[in-house]
């Protein structure tokens, strides 16, 4: 398992208008391993995971891909989720090939702060996901037509991305990604950035992760 920062920051004043991403908030601490990786060094112990669970801050990352075995994907993600539950945790969660199994698993071990990263299952799944409490987290390298099926209110950008695909520098560098979302929404682009940072609030406060977050974020979020 790898243990990544992962920050951003927005202008102090008004921060779903002025965004510059040369700025970061304090780091919040998240730990994961792609589903692939972990199964090629003989997975995860049960026991491992819920100590891990237990001292990383905020975020973790778990799922499942098709280019590893399903089953033993499958027991490492259920830990996962496992050693999350009644946790104040943000779960960003990998679907490679195998987005049917991952809605199967996010029914079956619901958990408020599952975030679907770059997930490309059929609308049936999306909407099941989303019905799940699920987010999906999306980036400039996708499609309008994926996401315009992403609901509004269930829509957070990516600042981990392939930046050769997205026109990024950085991570953080999401306008242009903001730039499409108002054509394809219909606002403007200070309506866009509020709806993304009311929808980081809202998935703060529901799994609890507003509470181990930086001060500094926390006290942004709770002014909406």
């Amino acid at each position: 398992m790898d243990a990544k920062c992962v920050a951003t920051r927005g202008d102090a004043r008004n921060p779903w208008t002025s965004a510059d991403p040369r700025e970061r908030l304090a780091p919040g601490w998240g730990l994961g391993g792609a589903p692939r990786s972990s199964c090629r060094t003989g997975g995860l112990r049960p026991r491992a995971v819920s100590l891990a669970a237990a001292t990383v801050r905020t975020r973790r990352r778990g799922g499942l891909d098709r280019r590893a075995g399903r089953d033993e994907q499958a027991r490492i993600f259920t830990d996962i989720l496992g050693a999350c539950r009644d946790q104040p945790v943000l779960i960003s969660v990998h679907s490679t090939g195998r987005a049917a199994e991952v809605v199967d698993l996010i029914e079956r071990h619901q958990h408020p702060g599952i975030i679907l990263h770059w997930f490309l299952g059929t609308d049936d799944l999306r909407d099941r996901a989303h019905a799940a409490g699920a987010y999906l987290s999306v980036n400039q390298a996708m499609s309008d037509a994926i996401l315009q099926a992403v609901p509004i209110d269930g829509l957070l950008p990516e600042t981990d991305f392939p930046a050769r695909q997205v026109g990024a520098h950085i991570p953080g560098a999401i306008a242009p990604l903001e730039k499409r979302l108002c054509g394809i929404w219909g606002r403007s682009a200070v309506e866009v950035r509020q709806q993304l940072w009311t929808n980081l609030k809202t998935i703060a406060i529901a799994s609890g992760a507003i509470d181990v977050v930086s001060e500094e974020l926390a006290d942004r979020l709770v002014a909406f």
